[in-house]
């Protein structure tokens, strides 16, 4: 893997060629908000940030303080329809969880470590772990 230094003025430009591909969440401005400062001016913030897609890479604020909510609540809302059944002769049930690949972007370095438990937790593969690490055992 290389890593890169990407300039800011090329962000926009950068975040808009992932949206081609993914769902983009990103810290985005909450309420009455102070325009973004110039590039180098420290922002004394008086409004509120919280993780959301976004639409167009503009609205992205990578100046905020604290979100309000953690960014696992753009990925696990906290409703969600994962099911559809219907009764009768027949039961049915069918799954509809749609999975669109997200980027989650603009977060705190603290915060990509429980990414990566989000990502063992939630790949296929961590079942299959979890499984035979417990067969192992007894």
């Amino acid at each position: 893997m290389h890593l890169r230094i990407l300039p800011k003025d090329q962000m926009p430009r950068f975040v808009g060629a992932l949206m081609l591909d993914y769902r983009v969440v990103a810290p985005v401005a909450k309420g009455p908000q102070s325009p973004a400062p110039e590039p180098g001016i420290t922002s004394g913030l008086a409004g509120q940030f919280g993780f959301e897609p976004i639409d167009d890479p503009l609205d992205m604020r990578l100046d905020y303080n604290i979100t309000i909510l953690p960014p696992k609540t753009a990925l696990q809302p906290p409703r969600e329809r994962v099911v559809r059944s219907s009764s009768g002769d027949q039961p049915v049930v069918e799954p509809t969880v749609d999975a669109v690949p997200t980027v989650l972007f603009g977060f705190i370095p603290a915060i990509s470590m429980r990414c990566r438990c989000w990502i063992a937790a939630f790949s296929a593969d961590y079942s299959t772990r979890t499984t035979s690490n417990a067969a192992r055992r007894r």
